[in-house]
């Protein structure tokens, strides 16, 4: 990811969680409106509120190893119904053959989250993989474009 795409989505993120704070929205119909998982906005709440605009791009800014901890341990502990979840952080990583594997997962699990598909991954190389798109038209959903 280079440093534009970084820029770009740390702005996003931000974006989303100001938007939360200062509308008449709140928080719940902010998520649905973006179609964010309640779960991923909280995190990056934490993560903003504990270590600013750093905190939005943890594995980008190279905490590789801590990266690489949290997804060993989430995998470990909830590949049975965090599916959805263990796909974004290797899309997020740039993984884009795990990402698919995962989302084929939760796809078979059932996973309400991937109804959050749409909006999670603007900004990733994983977007114009002719596998995801094909994924996308499984799911009965249009390819994603900027609207």
């Amino acid at each position: 990811m280079n440093k534009n795409e970084l820029n770009r989505l740390v702005a996003w993120r931000l974006k989303l969680l100001r938007e939360a704070d200062e509308t008449a929205r709140g928080v719940a119909q902010t998520c649905r409106h973006y179609g964010l998982s309640r779960n991923t906005f909280y995190k990056w709440k934490a993560r903003y509120k504990s270590h600013d605009e750093a905190g939005l791009c943890d594995r980008e800014l190279g905490r590789i190893p801590d990266s690489v901890t949290a997804l060993a341990q989430l995998t470990r502990d909830s590949a049975n119904d965090k599916a959805y979840e263990i796909a974004v952080a290797h899309a997020y990583r740039g993984e884009t053959d795990e990402a698919l594997e995962w989302l084929e997962r939760a796809y078979r699990q059932k996973d309400f989250e991937l109804s959050y598909i749409k909006s999670e991954f603007p900004a990733l190389p994983i977007r114009s993989d002719s596998r995801y798109k094909a994924f996308l038209k499984k799911m009965n959903l249009p390819e994603w474009s900027a609207e």
